[in-house]
């Protein structure tokens, strides 16, 4: 009885100091980056002009643009007594 007494005194000083009651393993290692995720799909075209093609200059005419400048957004054109000015 006093050899089994010994044996669980001794099993229970084990635990106590070397498993539990604070002892702890090591850190794992810091597991792997991932890889970056795909690229993003490309943006869409822009929108074609009003008819697809770049007026001549001798297509143009000031004759539908505004008068005078008043109101007019800064780079907006206007017709000045039949000279076309940027506002």
């Amino acid at each position: 009885m006093q050899l089994l007494k010994e044996d669980i005194d001794e099993l229970r000083r084990y635990i106590t100091s070397e498993v539990g009651d604070g002892a702890k393993g090591d850190t794992g290692a810091t597991g792997a980056t991932g890889p970056q995720g795909p690229a993003g799909n490309n943006g869409s075209d822009g929108a074609d002009g009003a008819d697809g093609a770049t007026p001549a200059m001798t297509d143009l005419s000031g004759s539908r643009l505004p008068t005078s400048n008043r109101g007019l957004a800064s780079g907006k054109l206007y017709n000045d007594r039949g000279t076309v000015k940027i506002a």
